[in-house]
């Protein structure tokens, strides 16, 4: 997700990102799932205070600051550090470290050539799918954020239907330029969450500064006829 830090401190009470505004018309969310959790996901947490947050971060480096960041904020949460996919293993995973929350399991391409690039490290990870969590993520009335830099079609499919069928909303960035090697398509992921009777419920934000190159889309249960934008 993309945002811009001058709106956010450590506490996210004293400051609003307005480009996400239109999640104050979620009224139902008890629970989050963080999927490419980071240092956490400050607007979410602005919106739905009260909930309960599921965050998956393959880096344990991000642990420190995604620890304090909920303490501050005084948040109910639970941290896996994992990747998730739709197999059961482990990975090489390349963390950007001029650029650590553009890190992903998928090889960068030549869009990162120069300094970042040249920082990345290749190391392991743990692989798992999200239904392999049901015993331990609570997914009714839930929203699920997924920002794994590309890897966003492979954590769906790692989903089962009863996922599915429990899960409220996705918030997911997709990006149109081409970043990584191997990279999920808005088309990959609209025709998989339309199968699942989802549809698309609005664009929360795009990114203006790379030709609109990603953006952030709320998708709804396909039967959800309230309006959020």
């Amino acid at each position: 997700m993309y945002f811009n830090n001058k709106f956010f401190k450590l506490s996210i009470y004293k400051k609003k990102h307005l480009n996400w505004k239109y999640l104050e018309k979620i009224n139902d969310i008890e629970n989050v799932i963080d999927i490419g959790a980071a240092e956490g996901t400050p607007p979410l947490v602005y919106n739905f205070p009260k909930a309960n947050y599921y965050y998956f971060e393959p880096l344990e480096s991000f642990n420190e600051k995604l620890i304090l960041f909920n303490k501050k904020n005084k948040i109910n949460y639970q941290i896996f550090n994992v990747a998730l996919s739709n197999y059961v293993g482990e990975s090489v995973f390349n963390e950007v470290k001029l650029a650590p929350k553009c890190s992903s399991i998928h090889n960068l391409n030549n869009f990162w050539e120069g300094e970042k690039k040249d920082s990345t490290i290749k190391t392991k990870v743990s692989v798992d799918k999200l239904s392999n969590f049901k015993n331990k993520v609570f997914f009714e009335n839930s929203i699920v954020k997924l920002d794994t830099q590309g890897n966003e079609i492979d954590v769906l499919e790692g989903a089962d239907d009863e996922i599915f069928e429990k899960v409220k909303f996705f918030l997911i960035e997709i990006s149109f330029h081409k970043r990584y090697e191997k990279q999920s398509t808005f088309d990959e992921i609209f025709m998989l969450l339309r199968e699942k009777k989802f549809k698309l419920a609005g664009v929360v934000e795009l990114n203006n500064e790379v030709k609109a190159s990603q953006g952030d889309f709320l998708f709804c249960k396909s039967n959800d006829e309230r309006t959020y934008f």
